[in-house]
């Protein structure tokens, strides 16, 4: 997480209060979400498909206000339209992260290896002496690991920033605007340099540990993450609300452990040891506070509300002036 700008770090922060909303209150806020949402990607659409088609004005409005409040309305129209479909997909999804986690952690209780060891993976990566990618510095063109790479680009960060104050005073240099645009360019070039490299090492270090698999584990994974997806979107379809809570839980509690991993391995890295545990802690950290989030949220929605309970009370009431009608009429 080191490895990652401030700005990641904020995305980060973002990412552990959307966790927590959705781990705590994800079956009441969905839909809300959703018709949000709609409604933004809609306006976003239709403020610019209508100038695009070369209409400037709709009855002395800009088309662009008038293509902006259609496209809102058809946006969240359908997207509460497609939000049943949403959550059966989603619980799919949900339960065979569930099942490829219980694959993965009974494997690593109970190994199945083949008779005949795997077969050999040509790998022509570029790799330092402990088997770590290695990366090149767009900078000076040198090979490095991820860790390497991070501390070079913080140091040109640095560079760059205090060269900036320099240049804008200097009467030699570049003008202020003309200079700034170059740093900031340099910048953003460091900021994707270094989230590619993140994502690389992650994608390299699944893949290895697929390619360390025998064949029955894989089947053994295979089944179970796919088993679970059948049974998922079964229960989406057949109990919606509570596929609701179940996902929202799921998914809520993984995104804001995960975020508040990351942070204490950026702001506090003394307590580092906290988060470097096996995967089978972790898979019992998240089982937990995922059933803690779904009692939370199934409490929740079995809850009535006042508005619900003068709706009962009214159709018992009027239940009860059919029945005495009903007495009337046979006295």
């Amino acid at each position: 997480m080191q490895a990652l700008p401030i700005e990641a770090h904020a995305a980060v922060g973002i990412m552990l209060i959307v966790g927590l909303g959705l781990w705590l209150f994800g079956g009441k806020i969905i839909k809300p979400m959703f018709g949000i949402a709609g409604l933004v990607l809609g306006g976003l659409v239709g403020m610019i498909a209508l100038p695009a088609f070369g209409v400037e004005s709709v009855g002395g409005a800009p088309s662009a206000l008038i293509g902006m409040a259609i496209g809102g309305v058809i946006g969240f129209v359908m997207t509460l339209m497609m939000l049943k479909i949403a959550i059966v997909f989603a619980a799919g999804l949900g339960f065979a992260a569930v099942g490829f986690l219980g694959g993965t952690v009974y494997l690593s209780y109970n190994p199945l290896p083949d008779d005949n060891p795997p077969a050999f993976v040509i790998d022509d990566s570029e790799r330092a002496h402990d088997g770590r990618l290695l990366f090149e510095n767009p900078y000076t063109g040198e090979k490095m690991t991820l860790g390497q790479l991070t501390e070079t680009l913080h140091e040109a960060d640095s560079f760059l920033s205090g060269s900036k104050g320099t240049a804008l005073e200097a009467e030699d240099s570049l003008n202020a605007e003309g200079e700034h645009g170059v740093l900031s360019q340099e910048h953003l070039r460091a900021i994707a340099v270094r989230c590619e490299a993140i994502v690389r090492e992650g994608f390299d270090m699944a893949k290895s540990h697929w390619n360390a698999l025998s064949q029955r584990e894989r089947l053994v994974v295979v089944s179970s993450t796919f088993g679970s997806l059948a049974l998922g979107l079964l229960v989406g379809f057949m109990m919606p609300k509570k596929a609701t809570a179940f996902i929202t839980a799921l998914a809520g509690s993984a995104i804001w452990l995960t975020a508040g991993a990351l942070l204490i391995e950026a702001f506090l890295p003394g307590m580092r040891g906290l988060t470097d545990q096996p995967s089978v802690v972790w898979a019992g950290v998240w089982a937990f506070m995922f059933l803690v989030g779904l009692v939370v949220q199934l409490a929740g929605l079995g809850k009535a509300t006042p508005a619900k309970k003068r709706r009962k009370k009214k159709a018992e009431a009027e239940a009860d002036e059919g029945e005495d009608e009903e007495d009337d009429d046979e006295g």
